[in-house]
């Protein structure tokens, strides 16, 4: 039995369901998901939110290698391996241009984006003929590719483009290629996550965001894409200063050497 699909399953006889984040505002979250289907009406708590902000941005961050697509089309026939040589043209273009290691870019390149959305068509429909089976490296790519595609779609202010050329580790895959032409990763990465988090919020009935440490709220508001209607409450402190106490236990040794004689007068 996986696990993964019990949950989905006990979901629905739940009235409280504890999670990690993803299950809710990941780009293909489980319970976001059975919440727009079954019309349910819940009211979503989010513990250590100051941590969604980092982790949103993770999710809605994709990485294409392009060691994958060398794979896939190692392993590829027909109208795939056709869709994948047009692919490769477009990103040795992106690594022609490539002066620096590291660059950012305004826009993900059209041509790039055509080339990619013609592969993932040219697998697809080989899916209808022959499925690709867990560790064949064109579904590898395949998967990774519609992840990067959906979020290249809706690229905008909030994201950046950049193309990665990494040094280390270059050789090894040289040989392994048979290649000697630097590889490089795209990545899609996103900085303000605000956009893909707001349909999650209109999703849910009522929602609680909570922290020790969710200052200055204006700017967790902001880059989280919370509704301008948020109210934000500081809650004071429950502890009085008056109930600390600190002591200065100077006989008690916490050399280790001494551990076995100070075990018993530190506990």
């Amino acid at each position: 039995v996986c696990p993964y699909y019990l949950t989905q399953e006990l979901a629905r006889w739940s009235d409280v369901v504890v999670g990690d984040y993803n299950y809710f505002f990941d780009s293909a979250a489980m319970l976001y998901a059975l919440t727009q289907v079954n019309q349910w009406k819940v009211g979503v708590l989010v513990d250590e939110a100051h941590n969604l902000l980092e982790r949103a941005r993770r999710m809605y961050t994709a990485e294409l290698p392009q060691w994958a697509l060398v794979a896939a089309r190692a392993s590829a026939a027909g109208a795939v391996k056709k869709a994948l040589d047009g692919l490769q043209r477009q990103w040795a273009a992106i690594n022609q241009a490539q002066e620096q290691d590291y660059e950012v870019h305004e826009s993900v390149p059209a041509g790039f984006l055509g080339a990619l959305q013609r592969v993932v068509g040219a697998i697809a429909d080989a899916q209808g003929d022959s499925l690709l089976l867990p560790g064949d490296a064109v579904l590898d790519f395949y998967l990774a590719a519609l992840q990067w595609q959906a979020l290249a779609e809706q690229f905008g202010p909030h994201a950046l483009f950049d193309v990665s050329r990494h040094a280390s580790g270059q050789a090894a895959m040289a040989r392994a290629t048979g290649r000697r032409k630097p590889l490089t990763t795209l990545c899609i990465r996103n900085v303000v996550p605000a956009p893909h988090l707001a349909p999650r919020y209109a999703a849910a009935q009522a929602l609680v965001l909570f922290s020790g440490t969710l200052s200055p709220a204006q700017f967790y508001q902001d880059l989280l894409g919370l509704p301008q209607a948020t109210r934000c409450v500081d809650v004071p402190a429950p502890f009085d200063a008056a109930q600390l106490q600190v002591r200065v236990a100077g006989h008690i040794s916490t050399r280790f050497r001494d551990r076995e004689q100070s075990l018993a007068p530190i506990a």
